[in-house]
Parts: C-alpha cells; structure tokens; sequence
C-alpha cells in the first residue's frame, strides 16, 4: 500500500495532540482525579479501528511528550501507552464487533491495567507523586469508561468524515 491510498494521517495526529492538551488542560483541584485519560482513549480507539495507522513507537513518543507535560518519571506514560496500543492491537479483532458497551467495559480493563502499571512503577522506584491518592487512579478510569462511547462515535465521524484509511 502506497502512501498515497492512505488518507487523513494529519486527524489521527490532529486528535493524538488534542487529546494531549486536554490532559494538561487545567483543571480546578477538586476535578483533576476525574479527568479522563483522554490519550490512552484516543490511541486504543486508532487502534481498535485503524491498527495499521497507528504504531507503538508512536505511542511510546507521545507517551514520553505527555511524561514531560505532566513532569512524571521519563518512561513512565511511554511504558504505559505502549503497553495500551500492544494489548489494544492484540486483542482488536475481539473488541471492534463489540456492542458500545462490551467495547466500554474491554476499553476500561485495559485502562486499568494501565493504571496498574502506573502504580507498579510508583512502588518500584519509590517515587510518589505528592499529594498521592489511590482515587486519582481509579476516577480517571470511571470518567474514561464514560468517555468512551461519546470519543469513539466522535472519532468514528471523524474518520468517516474525512475518509481516514
């Protein structure tokens, strides 16, 4: 396939940045643990549908873009989307003919494992974020899990709308 069949690149990155500024958008503090993990949403969802637009070298760049934004361990998001676009990839051909929301509920194990992985690497290097509660892990999930059916029709018009292939 030649680069010229392939169409609408630029959205896919357009939404990966976007989706990168809504997670270092701020928030008032009472609402910060309730932001949704809107990059690892966006990845698993060009994952899921357009599995061979996205990479996980693209992934782990971004991952290590959103480290730098949010001033987390260098890795630790890389790690964690990578690890997000991997299982997302393995497991497409299950998730995709889903109903919404079997695809919410398969969407959200992988979130959880991405946040367990997170809270791994806290206790591995013993570094905690200051100000550390186990709720800031779990709300993201819960608001993610809302998400879910709202960013996936929203980026399915997009893809659609544009002709991304």
């Amino acid at each position: 396939m030649t680069a010229h069949h392939l169409r609408g690149g630029w959205a896919i990155w357009t939404s990966v940045l976007v989706a990168l500024l809504l997670s270092i958008t701020p928030l008032p503090q009472s609402l910060n643990a309730f932001r949704p993990l809107w990059v690892s949403l966006v990845f698993i969802y060009w994952s899921l549908f357009l599995p061979h637009r996205v990479s996980m070298v693209a992934a782990f760049i971004f991952g290590v873009l959103l480290d730098v934004m949010v001033n987390s361990l260098l890795g630790q998001n890389a790690l964690v989307l990578v690890l997000t676009v991997y299982i997302s990839l393995l497991f497409q051909h299950k998730i995709r003919p889903q109903p919404i929301v079997r695809q919410t509920i398969m969407v959200s194990v992988i979130l959880i494992l991405g946040q367990l992985i997170q809270l791994w690497i806290y206790v591995l290097t013993g570094i905690y974020p200051s100000n550390f509660s186990i709720f800031d892990y779990i709300f993201p999930i819960i608001t993610s899990a809302i998400m879910w059916p709202w960013l996936s029709a929203a980026l399915r018009a997009l893809r659609i709308r544009i002709g991304i292939n």
